[in-house]
């Protein structure tokens, strides 16, 4: 009878541990879908070294997962920028932090980055989201040139509203 007793008590284990692995199972697709249906790059590291990536994060920087697995993630920041991005990572800034991404082709390329704190596979790591800004720094940059060109004319409408075209001399003022 102890032994019918101790062999219900391993199955019904047995029984439970199979559910859980199910639920471990069905929460890693789920974590994997979402990771993978981002529109951002995701980027998992483990002091800096890079321990997942999901296809978003591979195809911005073209590169395969097996090439970018256990390199630095600051091997993908443009030199130039690599102090303030540990700088942001190590004060846990939970505000966006703009970079330069260098691609596999050499090519660098203006990012947002955002990072965080989480357990993963039983250790803390980093998780970073990382968007390319390219779009965004363009059309800044066409703002602040229309800007530019709006003010240039708005002086020219100013010295001519006060100077008479005809004689080139300054208007009374009033």
């Amino acid at each position: 009878l102890a032994r019918i007793n101790v062999h219900l008590t391993i199955r019904k284990l047995q029984q439970q541990l199979q559910q859980q692995n199910i639920l471990l199972e069905e929460q890693n697709e789920r974590f994997r879908g979402l990771v993978e249906g981002t529109f951002e790059g995701i980027v998992i590291h483990d002091k800096g070294i890079i321990v997942d990536a999901n296809q978003k994060m591979l195809t911005l920087f073209g590169y395969q997962r097996s090439e970018i697995i256990g390199k630095n993630g600051l091997d993908f920041i443009a030199p130039e920028f690599r102090e303030g991005v540990i700088s942001y990572v190590k004060a846990g800034d939970m505000n966006p932090h703009e970079a330069k991404g260098i691609r596999k082709n050499g090519e660098d390329f203006p990012i947002e980055i955002l990072a965080k704190a989480m357990p993963y596979q039983g250790r803390d790591v980093m998780v970073t989201a990382v968007r390319e800004i390219t779009w965004r720094k363009k059309t800044e940059e066409m703002l602040q040139q229309a800007h530019r060109e709006l003010a240039a004319k708005a002086a020219e409408l100013e010295e001519m509203s006060l100077t008479d075209p005809l004689t080139g001399m300054r208007n009374r003022r009033y």
